[in-house]
């Protein structure tokens, strides 16, 4: 109890010394390539150590053989009030807007709401109605929704993992460690973009919970009909969400067949599990079925087909190994830089997969020993974690698939957490004194080193490789400028995406003026000088150039060893070319005109 006490006090004292350190930070004036270079280092360990001992509760509590202490509520509450004030940071730092991903084409499509009351051609347009709907209600800017709205759904996940834990298993202990472990930040960026697919993600262990529920609970049909609601709406939020749903249910059902018939194999009555196969084939057909008619409406069907088709059958383009590969060698990335940037990415998940390699074998073991069927839970978990996996895996080497391997990962990792709570859980409580004790310390460090580079790994810094992804102020400014005087001549852009998608966000999704804006590519290698003295004879006709503080924050700042894109030598001969005018600069955005005839 006195440890408690002393946990949840050091947790909130540190938790009010950061918010007073934000408080009285001032916000950012203009580009920064790091967020954590904007607070002092012990901000970021008063935030840690806060995180440290809610996770130390919940995991004493999970092993603790008083199971009526309530502590547990406050090492909940403690990591769920952290997360959330780091994942706002962002805000607090008064970012204009996050060019990573797709933000900025997402604010565009909510603006197409506000200002025309609609979502033509929107393939996933639930999300944007829903921030279009928040600005009305509260009054609030699109671009302030789109930062609160993911908090919201991660308030969502997590309680969808608490109330999942609780129909899944009775043991509080394995609902305790199932919440320590989502307190960790494993989906990097996707934690804190608006980013539909994510928004689904979150979803997904609120609707396993009323699928499981609806078959225990006396309000059946009051469950029945909130599941098939948020099954319809699912394809309308995500295309490759609601697939992943739909794989997800198939793999209950698999499991389920497969436990079906190892326990008539066996000869021993295995535990039915909370969704056998009669109760999830109609859910995952009524999702498919809203999904095909949905998709195959849309404009992106045929191009979807169609590319999957030639990448398929004539094997064109690239896998995503072999272009990092590619681009390792070409920068002079040795392997060990390399491994050091893995795992400071993705440290935090590797720790979590062998985590459930390591489930998967204790129940191997376990079915192996008994010789009864595996539990059904247990195999639902651990076949969920192979397929995400495996598909996962798929994306890196293969060229089939499209879909961004970054979200493909986030689904293993989210049937990681389930696996891993509910498996060792089980698994540890069944040890007895040293070796109980010795597995839940090691069980803590691992935690608490996941979530210590998650922490590190959420926003975009050099410390991952990436500098800072936002678009400021004053790229927008520089946009709106630029928009409104340019001819039709092409625009290249660098690293930074948002010259492109600068138009859909400032006019709105399909607007005219969006439509109008031309057309917009990447620059060429080096510029273009890499077979020519001035840029008047690198392109067939004239163009324009936007460079922003990302850009060079990358090329020159983190990468200039790259030699396949651009140099720091590269960026002096575009100043110094009599065939380039710069038309434009406000500090942070350079906008400059391409003249071929000078050539």
């Amino acid at each position: 109890m006195k440890m408690y006490k002393a946990l949840a006090l050091l947790a909130l004292v540190c938790l009010d010394v950061a918010l007073w350190i934000l408080a009285t930070t001032p916000p950012v004036a203009g580009y920064e390539i790091s967020i954590y270079d904007a607070y002092p280092w012990y901000f970021w360990l008063l935030i840690w150590v806060s995180i440290a001992c809610g996770i130390s509760i919940l995991i004493h509590q999970a092993f603790s053989p008083d199971q009526k202490s309530r502590w547990w509520v406050a090492g909940l509450i403690i990591v769920i009030s952290t997360n959330v004030i780091f994942l706002l940071l962002p805000l607090f730092r008064g970012y204009f807007i996050t060019d990573l991903a797709d933000e900025v084409s997402h604010l565009g499509m909510i603006k197409q709401v506000l200002l025309e009351g609609r979502a033509s051609n929107n393939v996933y347009p639930i999300s944007h109605i829903l921030a279009a709907e928040v600005c009305d209600v509260t009054g609030l800017d699109a671009r302030m929704a789109m930062k609160i709205i993911p908090i919201f759904f991660y308030l969502l996940y997590m309680m969808g993992l608490y109330l999942l834990a609780r129909t899944m298993v009775e043991k509080m202990g394995t609902r305790l460690l199932t919440m320590a472990l989502g307190s960790v930040l494993l989906f990097l960026y996707f934690e804190y973009l608006f980013l539909p697919t994510q928004l689904l993600l979150c979803l997904v262990p609120l609707t396993l919970m009323l699928l499981a529920k609806k078959r225990t609970t006396k309000d059946r049909l009051a469950y029945t009909v909130l599941l098939i609601v948020v099954l319809i709406l699912m394809p309308f939020t995500h295309p490759f969400g609601s697939l992943c749903v739909v794989a997800t249910l198939l793999t209950a059902v698999i499991s389920a067949l497969v436990n079906r018939f190892l326990s008539r194999r066996d000869q021993r009555r295995s535990e039915g599990g909370s969704f056998p196969a009669s109760s999830v084939i109609l859910p995952a057909a009524i999702l498919f079925v809203t999904f095909s008619l949905w998709f195959y409406h849309t404009s992106v069907f045929g191009k979807a087909v169609m590319d999957a088709y030639r990448s398929i059958m004539s094997g064109n383009g690239r896998s995503e190994a072999s272009m990092i590969a590619e681009k390792g060698r070409q920068g002079g990335i040795t392997l060990v830089v390399f491994l050091k940037l893995f795992i400071n990415t993705n440290g935090h998940d590797l720790i979590f997969m062998l985590l459930s390699v390591l489930a998967i074998l204790l129940v191997l073991r376990e079915w192996r020993r008994s010789r009864a069927a595996p539990k059904a839970d247990h195999m639902f978990l651990a076949l969920l974690f192979m397929f995400f996996t495996l598909f996962y895996a798929a994306t890196l080497v293969g060229t089939f698939a499209d879909v961004g391997q970054t979200r493909t990962m986030c689904w293993a990792l989210m049937a990681s957490t389930l696996l891993n709570g509910v498996v060792l859980h089980e698994w540890a409580i069944r040890l007895n004194g040293a070796r109980l004790r010795l597995c839940v310390s090691l069980l803590t460090l691992a935690v608490l080193a996941s979530a210590v580079i998650g922490l590190l790994s959420v926003f975009p810094s050099p410390h991952i490789g990436v500098p800072g992804g936002q678009a400021t102020e004053m790229d927008w400014n520089g946009m709106e400028w630029f928009l409104e005087r340019k001819t039709n001549d092409e625009t290249l852009y660098l690293a930074s995406e948002f010259p492109r998608r600068a138009p859909e966000a400032i006019y709105g999704w399909e607007s005219p003026k969006q439509a109008a804006a031309g057309a917009f590519s990447r620059i060429p290698p080096g510029f273009g000088y890499r077979d020519n003295e001035t840029l008047a004879y690198a392109f067939d006709s004239d163009r324009y150039i936007v460079i922003t503080e990302f850009d060079r924050a990358y090329f020159i700042d983190l990468w200039k060893n790259v030699t396949d894109m651009v140099t720091a030598d590269d960026f002096n001969k575009l100043d110094a070319d009599p065939s380039v005018n710069k038309i434009y600069s406000n500090g942070e955005l350079d906008i400059m005109h391409v003249s071929t005839a000078s050539g």
